[in-house]
């Protein structure tokens, strides 16, 4: 999903009957797309790895962008650290009227 939409100009998007259950690498999914109403709810990302810069540069006039279904417990930056797997997740997004709820970003991993 690297890349996909990035710089995309689409009125509405939504992730109904598309699997991404295997997909690990959301960087710039969304980079630099201007997106009037963008429906992640079913966005499965319980795989996933890799999330920088997914909404970097991101553009949309929408009131809410509802993140909390985002499954973020396998996050890593290519194997180093965690910390750093959300760098610039939303760098430059213009999002004005936006209220964005955002997943639990606890790591879910043990020391045991």
């Amino acid at each position: 999903m690297n890349s996909l939409f990035s710089n995309a100009k689409i009125k509405n998007i939504t992730f109904n009957g598309l699997n991404t259950s295997n997909i690990t690498d959301f960087r710039f999914m969304f980079k630099g797309a201007t997106i009037e109403n963008l429906d992640i709810t079913n966005l499965n990302t319980s795989k996933g790895k890799y999330f920088e810069g997914m909404f970097a540069n991101y553009s949309s006039s929408a009131s809410i962008l509802n993140l909390s279904n985002m499954v973020v417990t396998n996050a890593e930056d290519n194997g180093s650290r965690e910390e750093y797997a959300f760098a610039e997740m939303f760098m430059g997004a213009n999002m004005p009227n936006a209220y964005v709820t955002l997943p639990n970003l606890g790591s879910g991993k043990s020391d045991n």
